[in-house]
């Protein structure tokens, strides 16, 4: 594990709220804050009085409309304890989850999908017959209440039974039974009315080996031994204000995992940014101490009185630099002293067009590479990579020369510091902990994001300025002259200079740019095929030197300055990559503009030829680009797509309608994953700024 996982829920009127703040579709908020746990619901018809006023579940119970929490508003049982008038619901009814599997196999690979089980025995019974009647029913009828709650049980076990086999990663319950002093009603009725029936619900997932969630809110201290013994492996919300979290993580942390922990009540609607950065870091120590055992986020969904900064920034990007400082303590010992950190990027057209001095239209992305370091007295730098549990160190007085083998990774930090050394700039020993979240070999640039992270490192620790340009440059002869990669300026220029909120046209002769923001309604998908691409040496080089051997003939500096006319005098393989890369650049000024109007006819145009190119002439597509290009192509919602960065595998890119992102997610993973048995990771990206060093939390 690389961070505490987060989970951030909220009302529809909050998602309303969140979306406009992060400006991103609402559907698009859970990638967007980054949870890690996916609720998956029954399909089921949601029917409205006359008025609207009123939704009715599929029990048949009724809630308000109008209101932003749950207020119940209709019991179909108010007036009659006779069950067989009630219209029972079929769990095994067909249809019922057809979306839940579709966003299983969309999603599954990179999140912990659980069924929406929630009201599950006591809510639901209070649901169906009201509140004060069912609490009355418990103590005087408590033998009819124990026949709803079997009927109940028995339709939640029916679907629990198919969520199993439909490959969710364990199940989730809600079901409350606290208020904020005490339980709501007796230990003694819990034990007898609820238990038997919970653990008969919980035995489901547990046999099949997967974990169980309770959500249960209030004061349910006296029933918590009762429900580890009836295997409970995970509790939500642990409130604040409710259970303490020192006694929690003492008493239990031992025998549960915990789910929340961030007052809603009072911190998060109150607070300032100071206030929930330190009770945030409070609850991920007191509960999670060892750094597991706590998925983190607010103790309940969010409402509208909670200002969407103080939900989200305020507290999120803390965890990451908390787990991150953690690991430099247990690696070196004390406190990071500063942070840097530096984007992966995607090319939405331009492939290989940089070293032939093209136009490529980049687009810098929110998955980064952070270094967190500390100055050393001497000259030796020492390095630990979190994502690859692996040390790397070297001596900045004699930096060895990279050996004839194939390139490691701490061969790009140390390919840094010669280019930087060759410029005879001062240079100090540090130690740093470098966690990345662009994922490696993929086509988005990791190697970039390393270099220039630790080329801002360098630059502030040895009290020099120097231009976002000439450290891109700098990085790129570092990977070229040291690592052996021969790669053009795209990705170390994207990395350094990139801007949120648009692409980059970058004109690679000169290095101007021009910002390009893609029209409303069109949203850029990283589609990652899982098959890692190895691009020191070999077809890389080899398309290189054929274009340079196509330029020396044409009598031109750069493919750049050649024309299809030129391209026709040409012949053999030559002629192909040639004729590449000159309509490639074509496409990359056409694809700048389209995006910009939203063109979405000349968006779908411009990437089939520049894929077809990339498989027909440049030969870079590997079997599995292909099949998922058939599959993004072939899901409902996509403009176009092609390959991202060099090709030879990892990802892919597609345009896609704004709001369709999950579809197109669900319908290219399964697709996909029936034609590869690969399980593809698929998720929209946004622009990010370049590197430059972090605040430090």
């Amino acid at each position: 594990m690389d961070r505490l996982p987060v989970q951030t829920n909220y009302t529809a009127k909050m998602g309303r709220l969140l979306a406009e703040h992060f400006g991103v579709p609402v559907e698009e908020l859970p990638d967007r804050l980054d949870n890690h746990l996916l609720r998956v619901d029954i399909s089921y018809p949601r029917p409205v009085n006359e008025d609207g006023t009123i939704e009715f579940d599929w029990w048949g119970a009724g809630w308000d409309t109008r209101t932003e929490g749950y207020w119940h508003s209709f019991a179909p049982l108010k007036d009659s304890r006779d069950l067989d008038r009630l219209a029972w619901p079929n769990p095994e009814a067909a249809g019922l989850l057809d979306a839940a599997v579709r966003t299983i196999s969309a999603r599954g690979a990179d999140t912990f999908v659980v069924p929406n089980l929630g009201m599950c025995l006591f809510e639901r019974a209070w649901s169906l017959r009201g509140f004060e009647a069912v609490m009355m029913d418990m103590i005087e009828r408590p033998e009819w209440v124990e026949e709803l709650l079997d009927r109940i049980a028995a339709s939640q076990i029916a679907l629990s039974k198919r969520f199993v086999a439909a490959g969710v990663d364990g199940g989730y319950f809600g079901d409350d039974y606290g208020a904020q002093r005490s339980m709501l009603f007796s230990p003694r009725l819990w034990r007898r009315l609820i238990k038997p029936r919970l653990a008969a619900m919980f035995a489901v997932f547990l046999d099949a080996g997967l974990p169980v969630i309770l959500h249960s809110d209030g004061d349910i201290r006296a029933i918590l031994p009762d429900l580890v013994e009836i295997g409970l492996t995970t509790l939500n919300p642990v409130q604040p204000e409710v259970l303490e979290h020192i006694w929690l993580s003492r008493e239990y942390g031992s025998k549960l995992s915990f789910y929340g922990g961030i007052s809603t009540q009072d911190v998060l609607p109150t607070g300032n940014a100071e206030v929930i950065r330190a009770a945030t870091i409070a609850c991920a120590r007191q509960l999670a101490p060892g750094g597991t055992g706590l998925l983190l986020g607010p103790s309940h969904r969010m409402q509208s009185d909670i200002p969407p900064r103080s939900g989200t920034r305020c507290w999120r990007p803390s965890m990451r630099q908390e787990r991150v400082a953690r690991l430099f303590k247990e690696k070196f010992g004390g406190e990071p002293a500063l942070w840097s950190r530096a984007p992966g990027r995607v090319d939405l057209m331009g492939s290989h067009t940089d070293y032939n001095l093209g136009f490529v239209l980049t687009l810098s992305i929110s998955r980064d590479t952070w270094v967190a370091a500390r100055p050393r007295e001497d000259r030796i730098v020492r390095l630990y990579s979190a994502n690859l549990d692996s040390r790397e160190s070297f001596d900045l007085r004699a930096i060895a020369v990279r050996g004839n083998s194939g390139a490691r990774w701490g061969d790009y930090p140390r390919g840094v510091a010669w280019a930087l050394a060759a410029e005879r700039l001062p240079l100090g020993g540090f130690d740093g902990v470098i966690h990345s979240t662009v994922p490696i070999r993929s086509g988005l640039s990791s190697s970039a994001a390393l270099e220039c992270a630790v080329a801002v490192m360098f630059r502030a620790l040895g009290g020099w300025e120097m231009s976002g340009e000439r450290l891109a440059r700098l990085c790129q002869r570092a990977e070229n002259e040291y690592v052996g990669m021969n790669c053009g300026i795209l990705d170390q220029f994207s990395s350094c200079l990139g801007r949120a909120g648009c692409a980059l046209l970058l004109d690679c002769r000169d290095l101007s740019t021009r910002p390009v923001r893609l029209a409303e309604g069109i949203r850029a998908v990283i589609c990652d095929t899982k098959s890692p691409r190895e691009l020191v040496g070999g077809e890389y080089g080899a398309r290189r030197a054929r274009c340079e051997e196509g330029a020396a003939l044409l009598g031109v500096r750069a493919l750049r300055d050649a024309t299809m006319a030129h391209v026709a005098t040409l012949s053999g393989e030559v002629r192909k990559r040639c004729e590449f890369i000159v309509g490639e650049n074509e496409r990359v000024l056409a694809m700048s503009d389209a995006l910009a109007a939203g063109d979405r006819g000349a968006i779908g145009r411009l990437c089939a030829e520049s894929f077809a190119g990339a498989r027909d002439l440049y030969e870079i597509c590997s079997p599995s680009m292909l099949t998922m290009m058939e599959a993004m192509m072939a899901a409902p919602g996509a403009i176009g797509a092609r390959q991202a960065g060099a090709g030879f595998g990892g990802c892919m890119v597609a345009f896609v309608e704004t709001g369709k992102t999950d579809e197109v997610a669900a319908a290219t993973s399964e697709d996909y994953n029936k034609k590869t048995g690969l399980t593809p990771e698929i998720y929209p990206v946004e622009a990010a700024d370049g590197a430059a060093l972090m605040p430090v939390v």
